[in-house]
């Protein structure tokens, strides 16, 4: 299968690409600054440089070189991120798909979202909603997630939403999905990024859990 990668110069990013790539797949990898990019060349690997507010970046990534069975979006909000770029980035993508006639199911979005978000939000300790609450940023993204989770969940393409909980490092573990409201996950689960890049692969991979947003754990 071949991949577009969104925000892959990040953390988790740069996990699934090299987790695609250790299981075969042809990537392509749009980031800003491809300097930036902290992974060895691969012959399966190809480097766009672009931002994924940009239509025509967008629409060149997802042409080089072929159009992709699936788009996984690792985008974040960072210190400097426009309280809309998520909800930008993810309407210029879905305008781009439309525009290179890539939508009606045939490309799937497989989104990194985060355990707060959506249907998830009861599931979330007081605690971090308290947290949230009077940490803006924090409370930013969850926003950001939401709105881009939004327009991914009424775009008509296939999709998966993945709703990891609080981020560690560490090796990848078992993963254990929860239904989209999180219902029956601890007081403070936590997962490892290499666990989210590898499941977020496999959800790429397979139908399992499409048209889903689970909340993900170690």
């Amino acid at each position: 299968m071949h991949f577009l990668v969104l925000g892959g110069s990040g953390q988790n990013g740069t996990l699934v690409i090299q987790e695609a790539l250790a299981r075969g797949h042809s990537v392509t990898a749009m980031v800003r600054n491809p300097a930036t990019l902290k992974i060895d060349p691969h012959p399966q690997l190809t480097v766009v440089k672009g931002t994924p507010e940009s239509l025509s970046d967008t629409k060149s990534a997802l042409t080089t070189p072929s159009p992709p069975s699936a788009v996984i979006i690792t985008l974040g909000m960072t210190a400097n991120s426009p309280a809309n770029f998520l909800a930008r980035a993810t309407q210029t993508l879905l305008t781009a798909l439309r525009e290179l006639d890539l939508a009606d199911n045939k490309t799937k979005l497989v989104v990194n979202s985060s355990h707060g978000v959506g249907a998830s939000a009861p599931s979330l300790l007081l605690a971090f909603h308290l947290l949230f609450s009077v940490w803006p940023r924090m409370r930013l993204s969850q926003a950001a997630h939401e709105e881009a989770d939004n327009l991914v969940m009424a775009s008509g393409l296939k999709f998966v939403v993945a709703r990891p909980a609080r981020l560690t490092a560490g090796e990848a573990a078992e993963v254990k999905a929860y239904s989209d409201s999180g219902k029956g996950i601890g007081a403070m689960p936590s997962i490892s990024r290499a666990s989210v890049a590898k499941w977020l692969v496999s959800a790429a991979e397979t139908a399992e859990w499409d048209g889903r947003a689970p909340v993900l754990a170690n």
